[in-house]
């Protein structure tokens, strides 16, 4: 889940080019005893080492226990080859029949005749919209041949949010007013030159020894503080330990921009970067946030620190406790193995603490949004060339995965989030119920998936975040100096992919 934003909009040119499907023969999939027979297809191969494979083996058992007639065939490939494999697959006969996907671009597959509208199956008494949130379900309705449908389910979900090393951010009690009117969030007026938050101890005892510990940053200004006034460096003068870093975890110029309270596209889709000559300020504001965090320090000094840490995983540097914040998925309090292994003796052992992402509005806090990838459920369209009994049961098959009973159990087998928004209160009371055993950040975790959103889909730019992001990265790197010529860079390659779509 955590590295899908790396393909997932690439995967529309390879749907959006396909067209209606033609008569020619179909595999079998009704025999004259009705019997049926079903492809699904998943991200999770014989032998996935997340124990998907074997869950799902076991989700099917228990469907056809009840459904006697109808007979589901898995085939699981392991999440890098899967995208390819299902593009290319999708409109053969002998490809799946229902299939796992990536909720953003369902559009893409809408328009292209591959997934089938679903809305006509929903019902008041079994499963129906109300269960999706809001930007979860307006990822899945298309408009296709002027007849608004639905063409997925939101099946499992993510969100991201800050994660921070309790005792390291406990540190920040022992700064004084000065040092943190001298830090670089002040000077360069992220924050106002007050000295130290009056509310800087928070309501939460993270480590439950009785005494309220250090709050997470409540704006971008406070993490950059933060990140400073947590970063150690040794006697020459390399980073020994990092405060904060956004190129540290799985982080996404979304989060900024969508929590200053912009957009990058209007209610027409089209690009707002830049435009009639200006760049738009809330986006260029979270360019040159993102670009001053990431540069507290020398770019190269930063880079070694993050390179030399021998891993492409760069959540271990937080679980080894050289970097104090992170941003990350919903897994991480589901991967404390992780931290344990880190962790050289049990006095080592770091206690983490959560809180959401800054936003910039704290006083309506529903506004907020956290970029969300997550997985569709789909079905072809190519069933609806059979009886309508085969359409029927693959639906039926779709809705038993988003039951709650199932849904509950994403989270314990897959580290996953459910995509049926009515699971969540039981997840919480079920960690709640726990007692003195209970998790907060887990809590918390739960509480935050409120505020997940995916990005939008543009049909004529797929790969518009890629725009975004490159040329971020010129900018922060130095490759790229003038901010508004970034953002003007931006704005022109969205516009060229719009041109050429």
């Amino acid at each position: 889940m955590k590295r899908f934003i790396t393909i997932l909009l690439s995967l529309a040119l390879v749907v959006g080019a396909i067209a209606t499907f033609s008569g020619c023969k179909r595999s079998k999939k009704i025999d004259k005893d009705g019997n049926i027979f079903l492809e699904f297809w998943t991200i999770y191969p014989e032998g996935d080492t997340s124990g998907g494979d074997e869950w799902i083996e076991s989700l099917i058992s228990e469907f056809e226990k009840d459904n006697s007639n109808v007979h589901i065939n898995h085939t699981g490939t392991s999440f890098w080859d899967y995208f390819t494999k299902i593009g290319t697959a999708q409109t053969d006969k002998n490809g799946p029949d229902i299939y796992m996907h990536t909720t953003t671009d369902n559009r893409a597959r809408a328009e292209g005749g591959i997934s089938m509208d679903i809305s006509g199956y929903f019902s008041d008494d079994g499963l129906n919209t109300s269960v999706f949130s809001k930007s979860e379900l307006a990822s899945l309705t298309s408009t296709v041949g002027g007849e608004e449908g639905v063409f997925g389910v939101p099946w499992q979900t993510d969100g991201r949010m800050l994660y921070y090393n309790v005792d390291q951010v406990n540190e920040l009690k022992n700064v004084s007013d000065t040092e943190w009117n001298n830090t670089q969030a002040v000077k360069k007026g992220y924050l106002e030159a007050t000295g130290v938050p009056d509310d800087l101890i928070g309501d939460k005892d993270w480590d439950g020894d009785g005494v309220n510990d250090v709050r997470g940053p409540k704006s971008w200004g406070e993490l950059m503080a933060y990140a400073e006034l947590l970063t150690e460096k040794k006697g020459d003068g390399t980073i020994e330990r990092l405060g904060f870093h956004f190129d540290v975890g799985n982080n996404s110029i979304l989060n900024l921009i969508w929590n200053k309270g912009g957009e990058v596209f209007d209610e027409n889709g089209n690009a707002i970067v830049y435009k009639d000559g200006k760049a738009d300020e809330t986006i260029k504001e979270a360019y040159q946030t993102w670009y001053d965090i990431n540069r507290l320090f020398p770019v190269a000094q930063t880079n070694g620190f993050i390179d030399g840490s021998g891993s492409t995983d760069t959540s271990n540097l937080f679980y080894t406790g050289q970097v104090s914040m992170m941003i990350e998925t919903n897994e991480i309090p589901w991967e404390y193995d992780k931290i344990e292994a880190a962790a050289t003796s049990e006095d080592d052992l770091m206690t983490v603490g959560v809180c959401s992402l800054p936003y910039a509005d704290l006083a309506n806090p529903e506004d907020r949004a956290n970029f969300s990838g997550g997985f569709s459920l789909e079905i072809t369209t190519r069933l609806l060339d059979y009886d309508k009994a085969v359409a029927q049961a693959a639906y039926d098959f779709v809705e038993f995965l988003m039951s709650e009973e199932v849904q509950l159990s994403i989270v314990e087998n897959i580290n996953n989030m459910p995509g049926n928004t009515d699971v969540y209160d039981q997840l919480i009371a079920q960690e709640q119920a726990k007692g003195d055993d209970a998790d907060p950040v887990k809590i918390f975790v739960f509480q935050e998936m409120d505020y997940r959103r995916p990005m939008d889909y543009i049909s004529n730019a797929a790969n518009w975040i890629n725009d975004l992001t490159d040329n971020l990265t010129e900018y922060v790197s130095g490759k790229q100096t003038d901010l508004d010529k970034a953002l003007e860079n931006a704005q022109k390659d969205i516009e060229r992919r719009q041109a050429t779509a």
